[in-house]
């Protein structure tokens, strides 16, 4: 059991350290992307077309597209750091409660963890985009609003459901 759970820091830290830098990093840019694309670079081309269009239009599209790439990076990394933290978590579990099956409970607090953060980056990255969703048409930015609420919801529900069958 010891050792387990040595085995189970060494591979959390691991995965914090690789993925949290990471994590940082693609939503840092995925921020200032939309900085510059939604901030910047769109108000100042209100006025210009380009082939028939508006150029502020083209922006945005292009401005959706890199934050959503960067977002689905930092989605990949939300899910080696909230293994980190799960074994972390679990690692003070087991110390207040030893005895326990190690495996299958560092795999049921993983699933909680990174359902959470899941959830929470999903919430930030539509506040950060809705501007420009409800920009190109407002009825956009409901059904999107709509979707990742039911979605967050039954997140949030699987999670509490997999937190409780634990305990």
């Amino acid at each position: 059991m010891v050792r387990v759970m040595k085995d189970l820091m060494k591979e959390a830290k691991r995965d914090l350290s690789k993925g949290l830098p990471r994590l940082i990093l693609m939503l840092g840019f995925a921020i200032i992307i939309w900085i510059i694309g939604a901030q910047i670079i769109a108000p100042i081309g209100r006025a210009l077309f380009v082939f028939g269009f508006e150029f502020v239009r083209i922006i945005r599209w292009i401005t959706l597209f890199f934050v959503g790439l960067f977002v689905i990076g930092a989605l990949v990394e939300i899910r080696r750091v909230a293994d980190g933290l799960g074994a972390i978590i679990t690692y003070g579990l087991m110390k207040a409660k030893p005895g326990e099956e190690t495996t299958k409970t560092v795999r049921k607090v993983q699933e909680v963890v990174r359902a959470f953060l899941y959830v929470i980056v999903v919430v930030w990255v539509y506040m950060l985009i809705r501007p420009m969703l409800v920009a190109f048409h407002p009825v956009l930015a409901g059904i999107s609003a709509l979707i990742i609420a039911v979605w967050a919801l039954s997140a949030v529900y699987k999670a509490i459901v997999i937190a409780l069958e634990s305990m």
